[in-house]
């Protein structure tokens, strides 16, 4: 068997005005590495798959407004369950989707203080939507 969790970048690259769902996105990436740890041998496996953002009606107007003004990329809901059915398929373990942010996921868990003078940009950019 196989226990699939959907995650967020955000839970790898916490972003500022975004602190409870980056709070949950991390815990559950911490979940599904213990859980796999626990299962490990009992032959149910843990993906964990962390899209980026992803272009759904959930989206509220501030968070399309922050995607305009930072540029951000907004996946179809189709490409990441295509991704996350591959995940699957391929018994990949932990996926991020989408670049730069797999890159940026890798940087941030090495050296966080670069990442924090990368955003802080898009940082000011989001407090003139959220504050």
């Amino acid at each position: 068997g196989r226990i699939v969790n959907i995650g967020s970048v955000f839970g790898s690259i916490p972003f500022a005005h975004f602190v409870s769902y980056s709070s949950a996105k991390a815990g559950l990436k911490g979940f599904s590495q213990a859980l796999r740890r626990e299962l490990a041998g009992s032959g149910v496996e843990v993906t964990h798959v962390a899209p980026r953002a992803v272009r759904t009606p959930l989206n509220s107007e501030r968070v399309m407004a922050l995607a305009e003004i930072t540029k951000m990329h907004l996946d179809a809901p189709e490409y990441v369950a295509d991704r996350i059915a591959l995940a699957i398929e391929k018994g990949e373990r932990d996926v991020v989707i989408g670049f730069p942010e797999s890159v940026f996921v890798r940087l941030n868990a090495l050296m966080p203080t670069m990442i924090d003078k990368a955003l802080a940009a898009n940082d000011r950019k989001a407090a003139a939507i959220f504050n």
